[in-house]
C-alpha cells in the first residue's frame, strides 16, 4: 500500500517509505479485536480478527506535509546534490571496469570442435584398450 514494489526507489524514497509503513504499523498495532454480536471474539484461525484499520491520521499527515511545502523556502525547482551514499555515484552502469574489445574476447574463445586430442571411443579404440 505504501510503495509500488515495480519501481526502483532511491534511498530517500525508499527511506519515506519505510518511514510510512512505520506510521501506520504503529498507529494499528493496538487495534481492538472484533467482537461478535453475542461478546465473544471473533476468530478466523488461531489468532482473533482485528478490526478494520482506520486512517483517520493521514489528513493530519498530509496537513503537515503541505504546510512544510508551502513554507519551504528552497522550493522543488533546484539542481539535486546527491548525497555521498547514493548509489547513482558509484556507476553508471553495473560494472566497475570497461568491458574488453571485442577483438580481445573473440582472441580468447575456445572452441569446443577444435579439439587436438579425439576423445571418442570408436570401434578401433575400444578394440585396443580391451
Amino acid at each position: 500500500m505504501y510503495a509500488s514494489k515495480r519501481i526502483a526507489y532511491r534511498p530517500p524514497i525508499y527511506s519515506s517509505s519505510n518511514v510510512l509503513a512505520a506510521i501506520g504499523h504503529n498507529r494499528h498495532i493496538n487495534r481492538p479485536s472484533f467482537v461478535n454480536r453475542d461478546g465473544t471474539l471473533r476468530r478466523w484461525s488461531a489468532y482473533p480478527v482485528k478490526e478494520d484499520k482506520r486512517y483517520d491520521y493521514i489528513t493530519e499527515l498530509m496537513e503537515k506535509v503541505i504546510e512544510r511545502r508551502l513554507n519551504d523556502n528552497i522550493g522543488m525547482n533546484r539542481p539535486v546534490v546527491l548525497e555521498t551514499d547514493d548509489p547513482k555515484r558509484i556507476s553508471i552502469v553495473l560494472a566497475p571496469i570497461p568491458p574488453p574489445a571485442t577483438a580481445e574476447i573473440i582472441q580468447q574463445q575456445k572452441s569446443r570442435f577444435e579439439s587436438k586430442q579425439d576423445d571418442t571411443l570408436d570401434d578401433t579404440n575400444r578394440l585396443n584398450s580391451v
